[in-house]
């Protein structure tokens, strides 16, 4: 006689982060980096002339988790009481991170509202959580508007939203 040891295999409940990273069934989508963006400015158009300063190209469709930007040298501009930088998309410049005096902006201070510090910020709730299928960009406008100097970094973690959905 031929007997074998069988033991019953017995399912593992899944883990609390196992639970928290399926929704409706889903597995949560990877949260991905795109790359850090620098931006120099030297008052050229695309570059802190007024109008638009490219950032980030969208493909698809993303969800973005949360963005913020540093700035790694003061901005200066010719008009300091009256030149402003927003950040959103072509269909609303000013839909993630609202008007801020580009003169405001010294280096260390991360900016992410129209409050400027430096250190550690909370994130608020208009630059995380956003789900977008345009370009994002800067918008230099005002009086006589132009930075004519100073470097920012940009950093966005997303989630794609569509198969396609890529930011670059």
């Amino acid at each position: 006689m031929n007997f074998t040891n069988s033991v019953p295999q017995v399912p593992v409940p899944p883990t609390p982060a196992e639970i928290a990273d399926t929704v409706s069934g889903m597995v949560a989508p990877e949260v991905l980096a795109a790359p850090v963006k620098t931006i120099t400015f030297n008052g050229t158009a695309g570059r802190g002339a007024a109008g638009v300063v490219p950032v980030w190209n969208v493909q698809g469709v993303v969800y973005i988790k949360h963005v913020a930007f540093v700035v790694k040298q003061t901005l200066t501009t010719p008009a300091p009481l009256t030149t402003t930088l927003s950040f959103g998309h072509a269909g609303l410049l000013s839909a993630i991170i609202g008007t801020t005096l580009a003169a405001s902006m010294t280096t260390k201070t991360i900016w992410v509202d129209g409050t400027l510090l430096s250190g550690v910020r909370l994130i608020p709730n208009t630059v995380k959580d956003i789900t977008v299928n345009e370009n994002l960009v800067l918008n230099v406008a005002g009086l006589g508007a132009n930075i004519s100097g100073g470097i920012i970094e940009g950093y966005v973690h997303y989630c794609k939203f569509s198969p396609d959905g890529l930011l670059s």
